[in-house]
C-alpha cells in the first residue's frame, strides 16, 4: 500500500453536525486494456483500488469496447453492483465518438481509472484536467501496470 499516493483534504467543515453522510462513490473507467486478463485486473486495478478507497462503489460506469471492461463488468456483477456502459456511435459522431463516450462518463463519476494504452496517454491528461474539478483519479501505467493517484 505504500506505493499509493493518498491524497488528504483537510476538514473545512462548518457544520456542527458531527454526523457526515458519505457521499456515493461511481467509479468510471476510461480506456481499456487487451493485454490483462481477469487475475490481473483484480489484482493491480480492483483490489488495491478498494484498500484505498475504504469501500465498494455504488455503480461502475464502463464503455463498450476492450476485454478489461468485460472483466470489470462480470467483477461488478459478482460484487451486485450496478453497471452501466456507454456506447461510441463511431457513424453518427465520427471521430468526435470517443470525446462524446468519455464527457458522459466523467459527467456522471465521481472517481475515474484511466487505462493508457501502449502508444497514447490521452487518458491520463483527460484525468489531469478533471482533476481540477474532483479528486479520485487513478491511472494504470502500460509498461510497469502500476496503479497510482493523481494528486494536485
Amino acid at each position: 500500500m505504500d506505493k499509493y499516493l493518498i491524497k488528504q483534504k483537510p476538514n473545512r467543515s462548518r457544520s456542527p453536525s458531527p454526523i457526515r453522510i458519505p457521499e456515493p462513490v461511481y467509479l468510471g473507467f476510461l480506456g481499456s486494456r487487451n493485454d490483462m486478463n481477469m487475475n490481473e485486473i483484480c489484482e493491480k486495478v480492483l483490489h488495491p483500488l478498494i484498500d484505498t478507497m475504504g469501500k465498494l462503489p455504488e455503480k461502475v460506469l464502463l464503455q463498450t469496447e476492450g476485454n478489461s471492461n468485460v472483466y470489470i463488468s462480470g467483477w461488478a456483477e459478482q460484487q451486485k453492483i450496478p453497471t452501466q456502459t456507454y456506447f461510441s456511435d463511431w457513424k453518427r459522431d465520427g471521430k468526435r465518438a470517443r470525446i462524446l463516450r468519455d464527457s458522459k462518463i466523467l459527467q456522471e463519476a465521481t472517481h475515474i481509472i484511466c487505462l493508457n494504452g501502449p502508444r497514447s496517454q490521452y487518458y491520463e491528461t483527460l484525468g489531469t484536467r478533471w482533476l481540477k474539478k474532483k479528486s479520485g483519479v487513478f491511472v494504470l501505467d502500460y509498461q510497469s501496470q502500476e496503479l497510482s493517484q493523481l494528486v494536485e
